[in-house]
C-alpha cells in the first residue's frame, strides 16, 4: 500500500478542485459563445456568406435580428443583399432572400441604406426614408413559412404592395410575384421601389 502524508493530501484535493473549476469555467465561456448575439445576427451586404442558426429562433421576436445595412452612394448606386437560414421554435427551416438594387443617380449624397425582412408577417422594411428619381429595384423570397397563419389558402394568387400605416395600400410594378403552397414559398422578382418604406405580400383580388 501507498503511504500518503497528509501534506500530500491536501495539495491533491487542492490540485483537483482547481482543475474541475476550470473546466466548469471552459465550458461556461464554450456555452455562452454559441449562442449568437444580436450583433452576430447582423448581416452586412459585404460578406456574401450565408448565416445559419443552430439555436431555435421564435419566428415572433425577429425584430431588429435579420436586418442588412450598406452604405450606398445615391450617384453611383449599388446592391445591397441578405441571406439567411434558421429554424423557429416549431422545428421549421425557414430561409430568407433579398436583393435590393439601388440604380445610379436614384438619390442625392451618400446614405447608410437597410432592409429588415419580416418572415412572420411576409413583409420588409427599408430605412432611411426615400424617394428615387429611379426605382430602386427588390428580389425577396421567403421559403418555410406558415401561410395559412399569414391569411392565404392554397388557392390564392398573391400580390406585394406598399401598404401605409393608416392600411392604405399603394400597388408597384414587378416581373414576377407568386406563391407556391407545397413549399410554403413567397417571392418577388424585380419589385420596382419608388419609395423606401414598407412592402408586403398579401392576397390578390381577381
Amino acid at each position: 500500500m501507498f503511504n500518503i502524508k497528509k501534506g500530500d493530501t491536501m495539495r491533491y484535493l487542492v490540485s483537483s478542485i482547481l482543475i474541475i473549476f476550470s473546466f466548469a469555467l471552459f465550458s461556461c465561456e464554450s456555452s455562452e459563445n454559441s449562442i449568437l448575439s444580436t450583433d452576430n445576427l447582423v448581416k452586412n451586404s459585404d460578406n456574401p456568406t450565408k448565416l445559419k442558426f443552430d439555436r431555435r429562433i421564435d419566428i415572433l421576436d425577429l425584430d431588429d435580428i435579420f436586418i442588412s445595412t450598406k452604405e450606398i452612394d445615391g450617384t453611383i448606386g449599388g446592391e445591397i443583399t441578405l441571406d439567411t437560414v434558421f429554424t423557429n421554435l416549431q422545428g421549421n427551416l425557414i430561409s430568407i432572400e433579398a436583393s435590393l438594387i439601388i440604380e445610379p443617380n436614384s438619390f442625392t449624397g451618400t446614405k447608410n441604406i437597410t432592409i429588415r425582412p419580416d418572415p412572420s408577417s411576409g413583409s420588409i422594411e427599408f430605412s432611411p426614408h426615400l424617394t428615387f428619381n429611379v426605382p430602386a429595384k427588390l428580389d425577396l423570397k421567403f421559403t418555410g413559412i406558415d401561410l395559412s397563419r399569414l391569411g392565404f389558402n392554397y388557392h390564392d394568387k398573391v400580390d406585394f404592395v406598399f401598404r401605409a400605416d393608416d392600411g392604405t395600400v399603394e400597388f408597384i410594378v414587378k416581373d414576377k410575384c407568386n406563391m407556391n403552397w407545397n413549399e410554403n414559398k413567397l417571392y418577388v422578382k424585380k419589385a420596382r421601389l419608388p419609395h423606401f418604406s414598407r412592402y408586403i405580400f398579401v392576397r390578390k383580388n381577381d
